[in-house]
């Protein structure tokens, strides 16, 4: 149990400090990662590489207080529950600031994690922007073979 505490530790910090080489490199190499109010599963390390590397392009954190915020965490020693809130502005428009509310449930197996699932709900016009996350993924994926 005291390697999977350190493993849930040091992916809280990796979130909190918004380090998404450092995130990707605690997840397993058939991970997966599902945004589920979207019904989008980036499968393999490769697909979900895409993903958050989209992803991560879509905010910016310049302005005082924008960050992401760790709520609340806790682990039974095989799930993870991080409970977030990412307050951003949007990278393509820095004026539109929002408060968005994530909630990521994992799964442990062995020293990494295997399975992710993103629950949120993002406020308009928000969610109509990021809903092209997935299928810019697609987009590099296919541009990378």
């Amino acid at each position: 149990m005291a390697s999977s505490n350190a493993l849930v530790q040091e992916f809280v910090n990796a979130v909190a400090a918004d380090e998404k080489e450092h995130v990707l490199r605690l997840l397993s190499e058939d991970c997966i990662w599902e945004v589920v109010p979207w019904g989008y599963t980036a499968r393999g390390h490769r697909e979900v590489t895409a993903f958050l590397g989209v992803a991560s392009k879509t905010r910016t954190y310049k302005d005082t207080g924008q960050r992401i915020q760790i709520n609340n965490w806790f682990t039974d020693g095989q799930y993870l529950c991080v409970e977030l809130t990412n307050i951003a502005s949007l990278s393509i428009l820095p004026s539109v600031k929002a408060r968005q509310r994530i909630c990521l449930t994992l799964h442990i197996r062995g020293d990494k994690f295997d399975q992710v699932h993103e629950y949120f709900k993002a406020p308009f016009p928000i969610s109509l922007i990021i809903r092209l996350v997935p299928f810019v993924a697609r987009m590099h994926l296919r541009n990378q073979k």
